[in-house]
């Protein structure tokens, strides 16, 4: 689609930011990438030329948006000790050439879960731990590892999945409720994250013993 970002930042960094998408090799599973501010357009061009630097053959990238209802996030805040779901995102693949030499590739949902946190703080302040819902993981081919980046300039969120099969991993990402992701869910509530993907190594699952 078109690049519009000029009433944002200046033309040459729409020229380094347009250079970057197109070199990163990343998939793009959101309708628009819409930006609220020029350090917005930044931070995303940054991760596109940090992807660029990576040049790892055997992983795959995948540009993705998790969101919630606005009515959702509304009540979530509203009450103190709840919990919430994003809505379920698809579209991740790793593709690959088995040994028939045939294309094949293995899709991947997730979920974000934002769950209360026990607070060892006096007095105890309201906090909220990140996780991870995969679907689907365990009629995958093989193993894959995946980590999870936000792109956003005002806070970072690095989560990591050492198996994809499991159906639930939690991070070691807790927040406040005034930590700038929890202000930034207050008003736009989505997460834009940078997920890798990776084989373990392991094979194919079909050659395993029973035991795995």
């Amino acid at each position: 689609g078109g690049l519009w970002m000029h009433a944002l930042v200046a033309m040459p960094v729409v020229n380094a930011y347009a250079k970057a998408v197109k070199e990163a090799g990343a998939e793009f599973h959101v309708k628009e990438l819409v930006f609220a501010s020029g350090p917005e357009v930044t931070a995303a061009a940054v991760t596109w030329l940090e992807l660029n630097d990576l040049a790892d053959e055997t992983a795959q990238y995948h540009v993705m948006e998790f969101t919630w209802r606005e009515e959702t996030m509304d009540k979530f805040f509203a009450v103190p000790g709840s919990s919430t779901s994003s809505g379920l995102v698809t579209g991740a693949s790793y593709s690959y050439v088995n040994d028939l030499g045939d294309h094949e590739e293995d899709r991947f949902k997730f979920r974000m879960v934002l769950k209360p946190e026990p607070s060892n703080t006096d007095p105890p302040i309201e906090q909220h731990r990140i996780s991870i819902q995969l679907v689907g993981g365990k009629t995958s081919s093989q193993v894959y590892m995946m980590s999870f980046h936000s792109i956003h300039p005002e806070y970072q969120l690095h989560m990591m999945v050492d198996d994809n099969r499991m159906p639930y991993v939690e991070s070691d990402a807790v927040f406040h409720k005034w930590h700038p992701l929890m202000a930034q869910l207050r008003t736009i509530p989505r997460l834009r994250l940078l997920i890798r993907v990776k084989p373990d190594g392991s094979g194919p699952l079909d050659t395993m013993c029973g035991c795995c």
